[in-house]
């Protein structure tokens, strides 16, 4: 069959046929290039779309074994977008996820467009690798407003070196959730009783006067329990001694670190009170796509991560 004395013979199953006169044969046209972008388009969908591999195939009416074999080549082709561009200043936000023991990938959300602006991965979430992340946006000179995060050590550290002039808010919802499940649904103590009820007034504040209230009520419990909060226990054996609070002293001291950069959000309306952009919009969107595709080699999995943060950001 040559084909180049061919043509047009019909149309089957939507597709153009064509007859060539010398052979006397009816054959398609197949173009490469139209192939592989359509079998691309197909395996971001599956990877992306919260598809299985079965229900992709059925609809293609071919076998799954045939389109693992024809995404195999895919796989490498997915890279992170690598773009850092802002029309104008934004506030971004940070935080971590692990997808698996020893690799996190450190993800940097614009607030304003709602969009992944840049992420790496890590083994771990520490001092130095936010630092290569942070040097990476401060070289592409964008212009931050604020920055939003949930206070990891390492981080704020970070932040404190690259960015020691930019507005940086604690989330507010990393406060709540820790400090109440440290307190539990019900304390057993006046000074639990109380904090609970102050605790639970932080998603309420809306105003600069509302903060200051509720500052000066924190400064009068604490002056109220500050003995309580001393009382030791000592194990007759040994001797041992140790705070009989721990879980009080450990949200008090929780919320004295994060006081100064708890109501940043009420200087500047742009810069949200919590990181949940993230966690919501990202993280646990991410987290039930890693499920879907439970078993996949960590080399596979940074590559979902790239190919979900890339679609988020087109």
């Amino acid at each position: 069959m040559c084909g180049k004395r061919a043509v047009r013979c019909g149309y089957q199953s939507g597709k153009q046929r064509w007859k060539c006169r010398p052979c006397k044969k009816v054959f398609f046209w197949k173009r490469k290039d139209v192939r592989k972008r359509s079998e691309r388009k197909l395996f971001d969908r599956w990877l992306t779309d919260y598809q299985s591999l079965s229900s992709v195939a059925k609809k293609k009416n071919v076998h799954r074994t045939t389109l693992t074999r024809r995404f195999k080549n895919i796989w490498i082709e997915v890279k992170q977008n690598t773009s850092l561009k802002t029309e104008e200043p934004t506030v971004l936000l940070l935080d971590g996820l692990y997808i698996s023991g020893d690799c996190v990938v450190l993800i940097v959300f614009d607030g304003i467009s709602n969009k992944p602006l840049l992420w790496g991965f890590a083994k771990r979430e520490n001092f130095c690798n936010w630092l290569n992340i942070l040097n990476r946006i401060k070289s592409s000179n964008i212009s931050v407003r604020g920055i939003v995060s949930d206070g990891q050590k390492g981080l704020i550290l970070a932040l404190k070196t690259i960015f020691p002039h930019i507005p940086h808010q604690r989330c507010m919802a990393h406060v709540v959730r820790l400090s109440l499940a440290w307190l539990t649904m019900k304390p057993k103590t006046e000074a639990g009783i109380l904090l609970r009820k102050l605790i639970l007034l932080l998603h309420k504040i809306k105003t600069k006067e509302e903060a200051k209230t509720w500052i000066d009520s924190h400064a009068k419990w604490r002056e109220t329990f500050n003995d309580f909060l001393k009382e030791k226990s000592i194990n007759p054996l040994t001797g041992y001694r140790w705070y009989t609070h721990r879980k009080l002293r450990a949200v008090n001291s929780l919320i004295n670190r994060a006081l100064p950069n708890l109501f940043i959000f009420l200087e500047d309306s742009m810069i949200p009170s919590t990181t949940n952009k993230v966690e919501g919009g990202i993280n646990a969107p991410l987290v039930e796509l890693l499920h879907r595709h439970r078993g996949t080699n960590i080399f596979r999995q940074k590559i979902l991560v790239c190919a979900y943060l890339n679609k988020r950001k087109e």
